[in-house]
């Protein structure tokens, strides 16, 4: 969308029509249309390799026709052969799903599927309330808030992106840098926790999340367990674990308290553990 250009076709979400303008005969779609796909073009030719190309985006009393996507598609990947598109040529995601969806500002509570296939997705979101730079919004998530989104996307098989909005200059707000400060120095212990993961088929304990890796589970502690913590469907599975800040060894506790434990749970008892903190189990063969 470029709601500046003069041919382009506004709708119920546009400055004109907020402002009482609804008559836009004299506007040639197809002028708009040109203009957008000579703008792509441009990008996909003039900049090397591709990865990624994010339309943004789709208002609701649009559809994609609009766009006339397919020619469009065909050009971007003739000439992206390995790009990945998103899903914002369409509103209702059913006329084009893109490949990858991109549910924003929110975590899903299961991994996405449209008509009953699972789907590639990415959760956006912002480090305070604004996607862009606003003065005044002092309000930054803390590193456990956006850790803990983080590995709630990967343990439903998504990614995080997440946003920083430069300020007037141009350059990095000194609240978004300390951000990545301190996600940097967590990366330097948990990456493994993180690069090439994905969803576990195993069950985490309620209030953290599993990552996997081969033969590796990830827990993320999203809060500081008040004492043991109990895992499920893991006894008799586990080979080694340990915190992954320090290497100390997590005990597994198989002396005291297995009586109340359902038959496939095990106690461990990570010793000195905070928030944020991720213990790595090497499952057994």
């Amino acid at each position: 969308m470029d709601w500046r250009h003069p041919h382009f076709i506004p709708d119920a979400e546009h400055p004109l029509w907020k402002r009482g303008e609804c008559d836009f005969s004299q506007r040639n779609l197809n002028i708009y249309q040109k203009y957008l796909y000579d703008t792509v073009e441009q990008l996909m030719t003039d900049y090397g390799k591709i990865d990624i190309l994010f339309f943004d985006y789709t208002s609701k009393y649009k559809d994609s026709s609009e766009w006339n996507p397919a020619p469009l598609l065909e050009m971007i990947y003739s000439l992206q052969p390995e790009i990945m598109v998103n899903d914002r040529l369409s509103f209702d995601k059913k006329s084009f799903q893109g490949d990858y969806l991109t549910p924003e500002i929110s975590v899903p509570n299961a991994p996405l599927k449209l008509n009953g296939v699972p789907q590639l997705w990415e959760t956006c979101m912002t480090m305070n309330q604004n996607w862009g730079y606003f003065h005044d919004d002092s309000n930054y998530k803390t590193l456990n808030s956006i850790l803990t989104g983080l590995m709630n996307c990967i343990s439903k098989n998504g990614n995080l992106l997440l946003n920083i909005g430069p300020d007037e200059k141009g350059l990095i707000p000194e609240k978004s840098k300390d951000v990545m400060s301190k996600l940097a120095k967590w990366f330097a212990y948990h990456k493994e926790a993180v690069h090439e993961t994905q969803m576990s088929e195993y069950q985490a304990p309620d209030g953290y999340f599993y990552t996997k890796k081969d033969d590796n589970l990830y827990l993320y502690l999203s809060v500081q367990p008040i004492g043991d913590i109990i895992l499920p469907q893991l006894n008799g599975k586990i080979e080694k674990a340990e915190l992954m800040r320090t290497g100390d060894e997590v005990e597994q506790v198989t002396y005291w308290g297995y009586e109340l434990l359902a038959p496939d749970e095990i106690r461990i008892r990570p010793s000195g553990c905070i928030a944020t903190d991720v213990i790595k189990i090497k499952l057994s063969h």
